[in-house]
């Protein structure tokens, strides 16, 4: 249930688990203000994007499915059921459709935008920079500055860092004193060294996969606004000592009065009410301080809240996908009789390779419920070799019915294993469903041979 899987664990749950992050997080923002603890806040958003690109619901429920039957898949892909198989390839089509018009109408949006952005950036003109690196090299010793490119470009005008993975920090064709370019260097350095371009990019990214949720949009604006206001804090914390004038003295004075629009770009210091605003987030960080008590309390509740949230949501829908997948494998078995129409085969146990058998992967599965006699099993067989399960014990006159699906064109075993050590088995492909008779007490053991070149998968049950 490759398709499943992907599709509702890392696709869903991954858009529920992240909204519900975002939304708290918003809701804790609001606490931070009020407390003054507005350093964190930054730092919350980002914790956000986790829940968005982790798909925590997923990985929750392949544990617990490999901890119940020993594989990692839940279900199948409905191949037996065709309306809720067409629903499932219906809903990817959708979803993989509107993701292609999302790409193509922004990058429509775009091509005058990038036109301008490309056009400004031929104007670029790189200088050695040796008293920049040095500079940064002091303020951050742990970053490679050998590898940012240092420009001017007379279209600018104001300081920008442009640039995911290699950046290029551009300066207009003015004149600063020193002590501002050192403030403009450590503003642009400190969005290098947190990786903010390439978080934005992330964001991006994911709003063009899940297209469908309305927050994201949301999201990648307050990524935005606080972004340039955590980096003024850590600025003034980590270099002025909390002094604030000098350094909104700087950026004032460097910020463009036009709104330039330039793709994966930091700091355009474009907006008067932008400035106003970092400012009085600035002071308000200064009359309350550091607050880091109720920064960790506010962190915590966010990774606790969106975790369970996550984990919840995983548990529920593969508790849903399972009960829906035994009612139709029933509802399938009783449609057709409960048996195929296979020749049952008898394989003497002198014939029975038994080295192969001794080495086959023995699966434990799980009860569907606490005292039923029927299993259900999920299994990958290795080419040429057995699957089986554990072996249970049978009375004369009993039955063993094996109803299974094989995700394969070519012909494969399925049967049981008797307690003289022969098998009966039927030789076929997709919906196997059989009825084999026990005819003396003992030991028996339900099995798949895989009979050709590659993996198989097989999903069903057997009632004992």
């Amino acid at each position: 249930m490759s398709w499943i899987n992907f599709f509702f664990f890392v696709i869903i749950l991954n858009t529920v688990t992240g909204t519900v992050a975002y939304l708290l997080c918003k809701l804790l923002t609001r606490i931070a203000e009020k407390a003054g603890a507005i350093r964190v806040i930054y730092l919350m958003y980002r914790l956000v994007l986790i829940f968005y690109i982790v798909p925590l619901g997923w990985i929750c429920s392949c544990v617990r499915s490999y901890r119940r039957s020993g594989s990692i898949l839940l279900g199948d892909s409905f191949y037996g059921n065709p309306l809720i198989f067409w629903i499932i390839q219906i809903a990817l089509i959708v979803w993989i459709v509107g993701m292609i018009y999302g790409i193509l109408r922004k990058a429509k949006e775009k091509v005058n935008e990038r036109a301008a952005y490309r056009l400004k950036m031929q104007n670029n003109i790189p200088f050695r920079a040796d008293w920049h690196r040095e500079m940064l090299k002091r303020m951050y010793p742990h970053k490679n500055w050998k590898r940012v490119r240092f420009c001017t470009n007379f279209m600018m005008k104001s300081p920008v860092v442009s640039g995911v993975f290699t950046q290029t920090m551009i300066f207009p064709e003015c004149r600063y004193s020193k002590p501002e370019m050192q403030v403009i260097l450590m503003h642009e350095g400190m969005h290098i060294v947190r990786f903010d371009n390439l978080v934005k990019m992330i964001i991006l990214t994911i709003t063009y996969i899940d297209w469908f949720n309305p927050l994201l949009d949301p999201y990648l604006k307050e990524m935005d606004k606080w972004a340039d206001i955590s980096c003024d804090i850590s600025v003034c914390n980590k270099f002025l000592g909390g002094k604030t004038k000098l350094y909104f003295d700087v950026l004032i004075s460097a910020r463009d009065p036009r709104r330039i629009s330039m793709p994966a770009f930091v700091s355009q210091l474009n907006s008067k009410d932008s400035i106003e605003r970092r400012m009085n987030y600035m002071i308000q960080w200064k009359r309350s301080g550091g607050r880091k008590l109720v920064s960790a309390l506010l962190m915590a509740t966010l990774i606790a809240g969106s975790s369970v949230t996550a984990f919840a949501a995983s548990g529920q829908v593969a508790t849903q996908q399972n009960d829906l997948y035994r009612e139709i494998r029933v509802t399938e078995s009783e449609a057709i009789g409960e048996e195929t129409d296979q020749e049952i085969h008898f394989l003497p146990a002198d014939q029975v390779d038994q080295e192969k058998w001794d080495n086959a992967i023995v699966y434990e599965e799980a009860a569907l419920d606490p005292l039923t006699v029927q299993k259900n099993f999920t299994w990958t067989v290795p080419p040429d070799n057995f699957v089986r399960s554990t072996g249970f014990i049978k009375q004369k006159g009993g039955q063993i019915i094996v109803s299974c699906y094989l995700y394969s064109q070519l012909n494969h075993r399925v049967g049981i294993r008797r307690p003289d050590g022969s098998q009966l088995y039927v030789l076929g492909t997709h919906q196997i469903t059989k009825t084999f008779n026990c005819e003396s007490t003992g030991t028996y053991y339900v099995f798949v041979e895989n009979m050709g070149r590659v993996d198989i998968k097989v999903s069903g049950y057997y009632i004992r």
